[in-house]
């Protein structure tokens, strides 16, 4: 389908272990993920995929997940309104348009992590799973333009 075209691209130049998305996709997405599962010989680059209940990418829960995550690069004597400050350094949470979906896609990868319990497998539960840092994806060879430029491209200004 010509909207996941992009997420191909994503797929082929991180190459992923897992893709970790919410059950309730929409029909073209899901036909997508079956495809990407179903390889009868699996590649070794094939990622695995996972599929969380709707409710583990909800905004607010996503939003406890990310304040109460355990992150290595924060020191511990950091209050709440200043690990709010510094994790807006990171997440710019002044975007009110990719926000919600950043904090949903943060809030359901923690969520796997603690249930994967990676790096810590062999602790006990009460041992959270550190965070040693987040790192910003940006795809190659893609330009951005909006509808006006697009639609307009000889009134742009030089």
């Amino acid at each position: 389908h010509e909207s996941l075209k992009l997420l191909q691209r994503v797929l082929d130049e991180i190459n992923p272990q897992s893709v970790v998305t919410s059950a309730k996709q929409d029909e073209n997405m899901t036909r997508f993920l079956g495809k990407l599962a179903s390889q009868e010989h699996r590649e070794p680059k094939r990622p695995e995929i996972i599929f969380l209940p709707s409710v583990d990418f909800g905004l607010e829960i996503s939003k406890q997940r990310l304040l109460s995550g355990n992150y290595s690069f924060i020191p511990d004597a950091m209050t709440a309104t200043e690990k709010i400050l510094f994790l807006s350094s990171i997440i710019p949470f002044d975007c009110l348009l990719t926000i919600p979906s950043q904090v949903r896609a943060l809030g359901g990868l923690l969520k796997f992590l603690g249930r994967r319990r990676i790096g810590v497998e062999l602790e006990d539960y009460n041992v959270s799973v550190p965070i040693l840092g987040f790192k910003k994806f940006m795809l190659t060879h893609l330009v951005n333009i909006d509808q006006d430029t697009y639609r307009n491209p000889q009134q742009m200004p030089l």
